[in-house]
């Protein structure tokens, strides 16, 4: 599994077009914060408290589902249009012999979907109703704090169009007292004062196999 996940995602990394799609929209469009004050969930009951809101964290999982499910659609664009091809075609035959690598590479990120169900699959007993912001709208980001993850060690960057990097996750990552074991959190070294373009998010995990995944994606909040 290892080797041909490894292979999978460094056939199919790329950063994605600042364009945005319209699974892009969709997805924008359902998890943007209203213009109400973000409802805040404090879970670790001492001096040190945290408040999450919908506007201060990134949940590494649900941003991995989020990537996990643009590459499945791309790649079953791609499959439909290939197999959608007359023997007439100019690169019919050129383009056949790719199907087996890109249906290979779409049971991967499939089977890896499958057991990554993002925000949705802490339930509220912690959380509440608090939903990270993916992909972060521009008066989001200005308020990133914390960086969350499950059964991962992760690193996120995050870099403005000019190849600044503008947002990083620093520190050690924390164990959450109340939380199932392997819910960890970090801070987010946050430079943004007003988010506007395109970003380049790059996330490096390593899971509880010690499989290193390595993903990027850029997002054009509004």
């Amino acid at each position: 599994m290892k080797t041909k996940l490894s292979l999978a995602l460094l056939f199919s990394f790329i950063i994605l077009s600042c364009t945005k799609t319209y699974e892009q929209e969709l997805y924008n469009d359902a998890l943007k914060p209203s213009k109400a004050k973000a409802k805040t969930t404090k879970f670790i009951q001492n001096k040190d408290d945290i408040g999450l809101t919908s506007t201060n964290l990134i949940y590494e999982e649900e941003l991995y589902k989020y990537y996990l499910d643009l590459e499945i659609s791309k790649l079953e664009n791609t499959i439909k249009e290939i197999e959608g091809l007359s023997p007439k075609d100019k690169d019919y035959y050129s383009q056949q012999k790719r199907l087996p690598q890109l249906k290979d590479s779409l049971e991967t990120f499939s089977k890896e979907r499958a057991i990554t169900p993002g925000f949705a699959g802490l339930g509220e007993k912690y959380w509440g109703r608090v939903r990270p912001p993916i992909p972060p709208a521009p008066d989001v980001m200005d308020y990133l704090k914390y960086f969350v993850v499950n059964n991962v060690t992760a690193d996120l960057k995050i870099y403005d169009a000019n190849g600044k990097l503008v947002a990083n996750s620093e520190g050690k990552l924390t164990q959450f007292p109340e939380a199932r074991k392997g819910i960890m959190y970090g801070y987010i070294n946050n430079e943004l004062k007003y988010t506007k373009g395109s970003y380049l998010f790059k996330v490096t995990r390593i899971n509880s196999n010690n499989e290193v995944v390595s993903y990027s994606m850029t997002i054009k909040p509004n």
